[in-house]
């Protein structure tokens, strides 16, 4: 019986040739869609899921409220994490980066270059190693990103500066074809559904604007991460970062709702 509807089936398939083209090419295009849309939600719903203590890592924000539009952004005040890590409770670490970009340089030991290229590249405090956790090849920056003139890179980009991860050991990279900086540890690559793109990351000391106080300067390029402490109470946080705002920006700056947030 099943072989017998099956071979009218098919006849009835070849047999009306236009109508079985559009319901294939429909279902097919049917198909490929959901696929498309699934995978698309995937990637979205698996950004930073791959660093330890996820529930726990929040990054801070800043809204900007104007009598005509409001405006959010991911950025913050540079003198946001000094405050915060003193003034507001269930901080266990906390961690400014700053994202810049500019020509990369690698010479040989003939001083002969290597490599020359426009890269983009993060300035980053030692803490940050500790709220987005990688796993490290060689080297430990957690340390060594306290001193100036220092990098880490990612496994990838070591091999593109170096040819290897052993070769990038305590060699020397120069920034804007002045700054140099020492490669003092390389950590495995992490997946693109990141919201930092871990590739090359500079101390945060050697950042010319590292001492900038300006409460009223915000620029997506400059954002905080922070660790909670486990026992840390989100109630009793938002009510400090409510006070801490209008301290900070509503006492201080020309509107009178701008506020600070934290989002996970």
């Amino acid at each position: 019986m099943f072989k017998l509807n099956l071979k009218i089936a098919l006849r009835n398939l070849y047999n009306n040739k236009l109508y079985t083209f559009v319901n294939i090419f429909g279902l097919s295009i049917g198909i490929t869609g959901c696929i498309l849309i699934f995978t698309f939600i995937k990637f979205q719903l698996s950004y930073d899921r791959h660093f330890n203590n996820g529930e726990r890592i929040y990054r801070f924000v800043t809204d900007w409220k104007y009598n005509n539009f409001d405006d959010y952004s991911s950025g913050v005040p540079f003198p946001l994490a000094p405050a915060a890590q003193s003034e507001l409770p269930g901080i266990e670490k906390i961690a400014r980066i700053s994202r810049n970009s500019g020509v990369i340089i690698v010479k040989d030991g003939k001083g002969t270059i290597k490599y020359k290229a426009n890269r983009e590249l993060y300035f980053v405090e030692p803490a940050l190693f500790d709220i987005l956790q990688v796993q490290w090849i060689t080297g430990k920056s957690n340390n060594s990103l306290a001193e100036p003139n220092t990098v880490v890179l990612s496994e990838n980009t070591a091999k593109l500066l170096f040819g290897s991860v052993k070769d990038a050991e305590n060699k020397t990279v120069t920034l804007w074809n002045s700054v140099p900086l020492r490669v003092v540890a390389i950590f495995k690559d992490i997946p693109n559904s990141s919201s930092v793109p871990m590739e090359i990351m500079a101390s945060f000391s050697t950042f010319w604007g590292n001492k900038n106080q300006d409460w009223d300067s915000v620029s997506s390029y400059n954002q905080c991460f922070a660790l909670m402490s486990k026992d840390a109470s989100v109630t009793t946080f938002n009510q400090s970062l409510k006070r801490f705002s209008q301290k900070y920006l509503q006492q201080k700056n020309y509107q009178d709702s701008n506020n600070i947030n934290c989002k996970r």
